[in-house]
């Protein structure tokens, strides 16, 4: 069956996909940090924090049989 005379393609694929990649070539560079912007620095936080240092932790009772006699080694002073 043959077109009819109206209709006609705007342009071929190949340049569709051509100008389709140029769209996402364009959308991925808006994206990305430009590199010729100045870098701007970094507030140096440093002088606002604290060393907390943790109270040292008990040596663990190794085995059972340590772990039972210290579960009843509170009970024994009462």
């Amino acid at each position: 069956m043959p077109k009819t005379k109206h209709h006609k393609k705007k342009y071929p694929n190949s340049e569709w996909v051509r100008r389709r990649n140029l769209r996402r070539q364009a959308a991925k560079q808006v994206s990305r940090p430009s590199s010729s912007e100045p870098v701007v620095a970094m507030v140096d936080s440093s002088d606002n924090t604290k060393e907390i240092r943790l109270a040292a932790q008990k040596a663990k009772p190794k085995g059972w049989w340590g772990a039972m006699k210290s579960a009843f080694a509170d009970l024994k002073g009462r």
